[in-house]
């Protein structure tokens, strides 16, 4: 019995939720249509996408392979800013004919809960002044960190809005919560947001692939796995970085996975490195385990600025 990975907004209306069985999702929604999860795709349209808004930003944040921030203000003003999340957006469709929902505000945390408010395919714009209006009536599981457990205690206090929130003093807070979210709580109900948008640095790369049908044929793994080693190589060159561990991931034909690792001595990024892990990688798996394999995959990690390059007589 599989489950929910996530689910389009009709689906939601009638009580599907990420994480429930298939079972009970179609219990809910008779009519639903269940589409196989295609991983590797989306990772690329989702880099498609972030490339587009890369060139929107003075500065740029993926947090996610669905959600990103990016500081525009040399671009343009709150003035402008309901015009410019319209070209961006025009600019997503035309690329990927996808949709998506833009939020604006003066840090990151009224730009993220503005977004949320217009989802799935509007625009939200918070100026400075109108912060408090916009927070102030919203259920307090708006704010960033608080969950069920969070909304429980502050419901336990008759806290519901945001507004309720900011009631609170932050020793009150920080009893409940501790210091940290306390005092973050404390500064979330009153917009408050300090957090820079900056690039975060990747700590690994990895692509996988579906077989054409469940194999132990070394020959037809290989293959594919080259093709992923082209795409991973690629992109760690477009960002200048350097790896020190391969990994090969194995989906087996019951779906359970295991992996195999090598690690050098020093960084490299030469992709004759990683076409001779994964032989080495492949063959160690073949040799212990009989399963078919459904899907492999390609990991790169422990990478660092692209500096020396491991020789392949350190292999």
């Amino acid at each position: 019995v599989g489950s929910v990975a996530t689910c389009n907004y009709l689906a939601r209306d009638l009580g599907v939720k990420s994480g429930m069985s298939c079972v009970k999702a179609q219990k809910k929604a008779p009519e639903c249509v269940f589409l196989p999860v295609r991983k590797d795709y989306y990772l690329r349209v989702s880099e498609n996408i972030m490339r587009v808004l890369r060139g929107y930003a003075d500065a740029f944040e993926q947090v996610s392979v669905d959600e990103a921030y990016l500081n525009v203000s040399s671009k343009t003003d709150f003035k402008g800013a309901a015009g410019y999340a319209a070209s961006l957006k025009a600019a997503v469709y035309e690329k990927e004919k996808l949709t998506l929902s833009v939020g604006a505000g003066p840090n990151k945390l009224i730009a993220k809960i503005a977004s949320s408010e217009e989802k799935p395919d509007g625009i939200k714009i918070v100026p400075p002044a109108g912060v408090e209006g916009f927070l102030s009536p919203l259920p307090v599981k708006k704010i960033p960190g608080v969950g069920p457990k969070a909304a429980g205690k502050l419901v336990s206090l008759n806290v519901h809005s945001v507004s309720d929130l900011k009631a609170l003093s932050v020793s009150q807070l920080t009893s409940l919560f501790g210091e940290a979210w306390g005092k973050k709580f404390f500064g979330y109900a009153r917009g408050a947001d300090d957090s820079q948008v900056s690039e975060r640095t990747k700590e690994q790369v990895g692509r996988m692939m579906s077989l054409k049908s469940n194999t132990k044929d070394k020959e037809e793994v290989l293959g594919v796995l080259s093709t992923l080693a082209d795409d991973v190589h690629a992109r760690l060159s477009s960002s200048n970085k350097s790896f020190k561990t391969v990994s090969v991931v194995f989906v087996l034909s019951d779906l359970s996975m295991k992996t195999r690792s090598k690690t050098f001595s020093s960084p490299t990024n030469r992709k004759e490195v990683i076409l001779l892990a994964q032989k080495h990688l492949v063959d160690s798996f073949l040799s212990q385990d009989s399963s078919e394999i459904r899907r492999v995959g390609v990991t790169l990690s422990s990478l660092s600025d692209l500096g020396g390059q491991t020789s392949l007589v350190d292999y």
